[in-house]
C-alpha cells in the first residue's frame, strides 16, 4: 500500500502574530497527519520571530523561514514553495484557517489529470454567520473559464514540483497574484482543475477594519489589465476583449461594443442592465428615476 504523501503548507505572514497562531492551530489539527508547515515571515517586527522560533523547536512539523527585510507576500510565499519537502503543496493566508478535513479531502479529490484541486470556502465577517461562497456543488473547470474569472479561489493544492517549475508567484505583481499563478499552473498542466463542493477553508474578513490589504493597493480595473498583459500568450482575442470589458465596466466606460460582446457570451440581460445603469449615472440627477 502506497505511503501517505507528505504535504507542505506554506503560510506567508507579516506582523499578524495572533492571527498566525490561529492559522497554525488549524493546520496542526488536520485529520491528515503527514504534513509540514512552512511559516514564511516577511520581516515581521511584532514578536513573530521569537514566538515562532520557539514553537518550531518544540513542534517538529513547523519550519520557520524569514526574509531579513520586507519583500512582499509573493516573495514570502516563494520562500516556502522552494523550501518545501512535500510531494504536494498548498497555501494558507495568515489571517484565515483550514477546516480540519481540508488536506484529507483535497488529497482524496486529487487526479494527475488536474493541474490542481481547490475547494469552496466559508466567508466569515465579524458578527455574522459563516456563509458558503459558491453553490454547494463540485465542478471541474477549464483554462478557458479561468481566463475570465478566478474560479479557483485564493488557495489550491498541487504537486510541489509543478508550482516550482512555473517559478512560484511572480514577485512584481501588485494585485490578483493568486489568479495569475493559477493561470500559469493550469496552462502548463493539462488545462483543467477541480473545485470540491464542500467549504474546506475559512476566509476571515476581520482585517478589513484594521487596514487596507496590500493586495488591494491598486484599482481592480488596472489589476485586470495588468493580468491580461502579463499573460497575453494565454488570452485569445475574444477572452482578452471580455476581460478588458470588465475593466471598462469598473471605470464606467462600458460601451455598446462591450454590451454586444457580453450579451453573446452570457446569454442574459445582465450586460444590458450594466450599460443602462452606467448611462443613467451620467445623466442629470433630475432625470434619474427617484423612489416611487
Amino acid at each position: 500500500m502506497r505511503p501517505a504523501p507528505l504535504v507542505s503548507v506554506y503560510i506567508p505572514t507579516r506582523n499578524r502574530l495572533e492571527k498566525l497562531e490561529r492559522a497554525l492551530r488549524s493546520v496542526l489539527g488536520q485529520t491528515y497527519a503527514n504534513h509540514e508547515i512552512l511559516v514564511c515571515d516577511d520581516a515581521s517586527t511584532d514578536g513573530t520571530f521569537e514566538r515562532i522560533s520557539r514553537l518550531a523547536r518544540s513542534e517538529r512539523k513547523i519550519r520557520y523561514l524569514r526574509n531579513p527585510a520586507p519583500r512582499g507576500a509573493c516573495s514570502a510565499r516563494n520562500l516556502g514553495i522552494f523550501a518545501a519537502r512535500g510531494e504536494f503543496i498548498t497555501g494558507l493566508d495568515d489571517d484565515d484557517e483550514f477546516t480540519p478535513d481540508r488536506l484529507e479531502t483535497l488529497l482524496d479529490a486529487w487526479d494527475d489529470g488536474y493541474a490542481f484541486v481547490c475547494s469552496n470556502f466559508w466567508s466569515q465577517r465579524p458578527g455574522q454567520r459563516l456563509q458558503a461562497y459558491y453553490p454547494l456543488q463540485a465542478q471541474t473547470f477549464t483554462l478557458r473559464q479561468l481566463l475570465l474569472k478566478n474560479l479557483a479561489t485564493n488557495q489550491v493544492l498541487t504537486r510541489t514540483g509543478r508550482l516550482q517549475d512555473i517559478g512560484g508567484f511572480r514577485e512584481g505583481v501588485r494585485r490578483l497574484q493568486d489568479w495569475d499563478t493559477w493561470l500559469r499552473l493550469c496552462s502548463g498542466y493539462g488545462g483543467r482543475f477541480h473545485r470540491a463542493r464542500t467549504p474546506l477553508y475559512v476566509m476571515h474578513h476581520d482585517h478589513e477594519a484594521e487596514a487596507q490589504r496590500v493586495s488591494r493597493s491598486i484599482a481592480l480595473d488596472v489589476a485586470l489589465e495588468e493580468l491580461c498583459e502579463r499573460n497575453r500568450d494565454l488570452y485569445d482575442a475574444r477572452s482578452r476583449r471580455l476581460l478588458l470589458s470588465h475593466a471598462r465596466e469598473l471605470r464606467g466606460e462600458f460601451s455598446l461594443g462591450d454590451l454586444w460582446l457580453n450579451t453573446l457570451h452570457r446569454r442574459n440581460s445582465g450586460p444590458l442592465r450594466i450599460y443602462l445603469r452606467q448611462h443613467l449615472r451620467k445623466l442629470d440627477p433630475a432625470l434619474r428615476p427617484g423612489p416611487k
